[in-house]
């Protein structure tokens, strides 16, 4: 079989693409393993009449912007509405590590 230069190319095409989605791949698992374990634990906390995602943050991880600590909390409950926070759900929450 005589092979053409248009296949010639289009063999030299998928080999590119396949090796840059390996190192993307490697990269990625690289990125993973090299990121820092957090300074923080998660704790699951049940809410009180009063609480807020705010409050909850300061009071639990006092060392962490409470910001930050506040998205960790929303993300850590599937995007957890601060405005529907009832007392008795119970929330996990960034604990800072001693």
């Amino acid at each position: 079989m005589i092979r053409t230069v248009r296949q010639d190319r289009i063999t030299e095409i998928h080999t590119m693409a396949l090796l840059a989605v390996a190192v993307m791949w490697v990269g990625v698992v690289a990125w993973m393993m090299l990121e820092p374990s957090p300074d923080y634990e998660m704790v699951e906390v049940v809410v009180q009449p009063g609480d807020t995602l705010w409050g909850l943050a300061r009071q639990y991880a006092p060392g962490l912007d409470p910001r930050q600590a506040v998205y960790i909390i929303r993300t850590a409950n599937g995007g957890l509405d601060p405005g529907r926070l009832q007392p008795g759900d119970v929330v996990l929450i960034p604990s800072e590590v001693r």
